[in-house]
């Protein structure tokens, strides 16, 4: 067992007790010295404890489906949070300059697929309740403008960042960052292009003949660094952009602007909805003031 702390974008995270499998999945998903964040007054903890503390009943509340459409169903007691499966389990606490996640029943010879999962969205909430969205979107930057492209899956966000990468422009990201309300300052936040191995097939032939990696899930992966470029980890988001289908009768009309109405809907589906109240009034008033600063439009494609 081990003790292990890093910066998660200048958040302060320290991990007790941590088996080597979690150490090396916390590492790969979440530690991404890359980024250079001042220290940010928010501390995240997580300790895996040797057995389930008390928990008392707690009133249910669901989870949106979020990884592979999985819904989880939360326990929940006051700013105390807590997901059960068999003898395994997590909580949370969520308190104003703290997130304290705890883990329990940690033995390799069970299935810990769904606590593993669960553990990922407790942590994706610890850094939304410190005032960081995270963003489904590619993202490329070309000529100092930076878009991201968003949209409902298999609409083509990876296609459109290789389209972009032909055309010269430098990727931040293929699918997942955070974003910054309140500087506009995105973070790239994975590892590298990934896609299906049919959608692999339809890539130029250049890319094609690139070192490609098979991933965990079965993915085809291209790290960032065997792209043999200088990539950009962070920069200020210009656009925000929402791919759609163009109706075949009409052709495609191109990029078009949205009401902010509209565009408040797009943030949120671009962010994922957060489990507890506190976070959902964060995003909120950052959604507020994202609104103002990043442009967000449609292109039909």
């Amino acid at each position: 067992m081990n003790d292990i702390s890093f910066s998660i974008l200048g958040r302060p995270f320290y991990a007790e007790n941590i088996p080597d499998f979690l150490e090396h999945w916390l590492e790969k998903n979440w530690h991404f010295p890359e980024h250079s964040v001042p220290e940010f007054p928010y501390q995240i903890t997580l300790k895996v404890l040797n057995e389930a503390p008390k928990l008392g009943k707690g009133g249910l509340r669901k989870s949106e489906a979020d990884i592979n459409d999985e819904v989880f169903w939360w326990r929940k007691d006051e700013n105390k949070w807590w997901f059960q499966e068999g003898d395994s389990g997590i909580q949370f606490i969520l308190e104003p300059d703290t997130f304290n996640i705890s883990l329990w029943g940690l033995n390799k010879d069970r299935q810990l697929k769904r606590i593993i999962t669960a553990l990922y969205l407790a942590l994706i909430e610890s850094v939304r309740a410190s005032g960081l969205f995270p963003l489904h979107a590619s993202v490329a930057i070309k000529d100092g403008v930076t878009p991201a492209y968003t949209g409902e899956s298999g609409m083509g966000k990876s296609t459109t960042l290789v389209k972009a990468m032909v055309d010269h422009a430098v990727p931040l990201a293929e699918d997942f960052s955070w974003l910054d309300p309140q500087t506009t300052i995105i973070y790239g936040w994975d590892h590298g292009l990934r896609f299906w191995e049919d959608g692999w097939g339809k890539l130029p032939l250049k890319f094609k003949k690139m070192d490609w990696q098979e991933d965990v899930d079965g993915k085809m992966i291209l790290p960032w660094d065997k792209l043999n470029i200088e990539r950009t980890v962070e920069t200020r988001l210009d656009h925000l952009v929402v791919l759609k289908r163009a109706p075949e009768k009409n052709g495609a009309p191109g990029m078009q602007s949205i009401p902010p109405h509209q565009a408040v809907r797009v943030l949120w589906e671009a962010t994922g909805i957060p489990l507890t109240e506190f976070t959902k009034k964060e995003v909120s008033k950052g959604i507020g003031q994202l609104i103002s600063h990043v442009e967000v439009a449609e292109l039909y494609i």
